[in-house]
């Protein structure tokens, strides 16, 4: 398993001198809902995982995967699933398929939101394995704006919330920004950086690691500048690299929540999921 010095190393990026941090209004709210399961295994050898979910309310199994993870690292799948409670149970399993351990946990998806489900697996020198469960919703990204400034800027807002009420940061990428830069819920960029097919990317993360990202849309119109936006279009390769540093950043489960890892070490994940979703567009 690589450090996280290592993985540090890897996904730091430099800020770029054309953007800067300014303050402005929110947008129109606006969302999404999904599961995002974060499956990863702490131990020396791989771990396969039996992943299943029971909706509460209808007792009907909504999911049923079987996902092998490598030694040390972390997948990341997404799932679409109604707004309700489920119970997530996950079996590790062994030789012949038998289950060497597992454990289970009652998670509220709400509408609107993606709830990133850690499902940590560790099989210990003796064949036997321990399985911790958490949840953490993702931040919402509500809306955006943009104007233009006198001095010859354009002024980029997101309006994003924390379901936990949790401080969040903002890394931004695209039109205008040389690199991936991390900053506030409000950058600046260039106008002559606006053009028929300008677009930025920006990445919102908690404390925990939970990322949400969009893509803005920006369009010169009548002398101002519009903004509009829609679902990042980052790959799920781009998941699964930042999942991979957050884990390698000290990110853990501990008591059925995700707790807080390096916060230096998380903001380097996020400047490069920020970086892989600009290079990541068509």
């Amino acid at each position: 398993m690589r450090s996280a010095h290592t993985m540090l190393s890897a996904f730091t990026l430099v800020a770029g001198a054309l953007a800067g941090c300014n303050g402005a209004p929110s947008g129109d709210p606006t969302g999404q809902s999904q599961a995002r399961l974060v499956v990863s295994e702490a131990g020396q050898d791989s771990a396969t995982l039996h992943v299943t979910a029971v909706d509460d309310a209808t007792a009907a199994t909504v999911v049923d995967q079987t996902i092998t993870v490598e030694a040390g690292s972390a997948k990341v799948v997404s799932l679409s699933l109604e707004a309700s409670g489920y119970t997530f149970a996950v079996e590790v399993l062994g030789a012949g398929d038998a289950k060497i351990g597992g454990g289970s946990a009652h998670v509220d998806l709400q509408e609107g939101v993606t709830t990133q489900i850690a499902l940590a697996a560790q099989i210990d020198a003796g064949g036997s394995a321990q399985v911790q469960i958490g949840a953490d919703a993702a931040p919402v990204i509500q809306g955006v704006s943009a104007s233009l400034q006198g001095d010859g800027t354009v002024q980029i807002h997101v309006d994003a919330s924390d379901a936990d009420g949790g401080a969040l940061t903002f890394f931004w990428s695209g039109a205008g920004f040389p690199s991936a830069v991390q900053c506030s819920s409000t950058m600046s960029i260039p106008q002559a950086a606006v053009t028929a097919s300008s677009v930025v990317h920006v990445v919102v993360q908690d404390a925990q690691g939970a990322a949400s990202s969009a893509d803005i849309a920006l369009a010169s119109v009548g002398g101002d500048v519009q903004a509009a936006m829609s679902a990042g279009a980052s790959t799920a390769s781009c998941l699964d690299a930042q999942a991979q540093c957050n884990a390698a950043c000290g990110a853990t489960v501990v008591l059925g929540s995700v707790t807080s890892a390096d916060a230096s070490c998380l903001a380097a994940c996020g400047l490069s999921f920020a970086q892989c979703a600009n290079t990541s567009t068509p």
